[in-house]
């Protein structure tokens, strides 16, 4: 595989705005030359691999690179900002994989219901609600 110079210039400029633009958007900051680079070359390889699928199409030329780029580093440092910094912030989260089981398992009428995995998930849906979004004083919103 045989990149021009021309080309690995545009990539090396479509990487680095595109993660400097990024990191404005997620923390009001840069992350330096190398960071804005390499965030700003996997948001792009994130971007072109995502937004297809999803019916976006922003059309060629650089500027659409740089923000089909720049929309895919957002992604890749939010997701980041999930895996590392959620506890910090005080945020409970947690991921449940239920194994063997399609999309959907939750629901009865459906035909990939799965008994045991529904009833698991639902009993964790609904503790998260009794620790987190319960209203105190349901009497108040009753009574009139």
């Amino acid at each position: 595989m045989h990149i021009s110079n021309e080309s690995l210039l545009v990539i090396l400029v479509v990487g680095l705005v595109a993660g400097w633009l990024a990191g404005q958007i997620v923390r009001g900051a840069g992350f330096g030359l190398i960071g804005d680079l390499a965030i700003g070359i996997v948001g792009a390889f994130i971007g072109d691999l995502l937004l297809p699928r999803i019916g976006i199409h922003l059309g060629a030329g650089i500027v659409s690179s740089v923000i089909n780029a720049t929309i895919g580093a957002v992604l890749l440092l939010l997701l980041v900002r999930l895996w590392r910094g959620g506890g910090k912030a005080g945020i409970r989260y947690g991921l449940d994989v239920f194994p063997n089981s399609r999309h959907g398992f939750q629901f009865p009428e459906r035909d990939v219901y799965e008994t045991h995995a529904a009833e698991e998930s639902w009993s964790k849906v609904v503790a998260m609600w009794d620790r987190n979004l319960k209203i105190a004083d349901v009497g108040r919103m009753t009574a009139s």
